[in-house]
């Protein structure tokens, strides 16, 4: 029986004068190589509303409802296994 490896990902953010350019997608895609490598099969996070369809277009799905973060807004769990 394989034990499922999960990591999260905490804080992510792309500066407003680069956002847009690739710049978030290239650091995700890097990070989901190398925590594949270290056999980890599932990538998870906390996200906000505005990162909805970026993270989406990268394979993200939800799971659960939304749920609020007091000062910060609406965000959903996300999650993506890794292959």
């Amino acid at each position: 029986e394989e034990t499922l490896i999960a990591f999260r990902l905490r804080g992510m953010a792309t500066d407003n004068p680069y956002a847009g350019q690739g710049w978030g997608a290239k650091l995700l895609r890097e990070a989901e190589r190398y925590l594949l490598a270290k056999n980890c099969h599932l990538l998870w996070f906390n996200a906000r509303r505005v990162a909805y369809p970026f993270y989406s277009r990268l394979g993200y799905q939800f799971a659960g409802d939304a749920f609020d973060i007091p000062g910060i807004g609406e965000h959903k769990q996300m999650f993506k296994f890794l292959k």
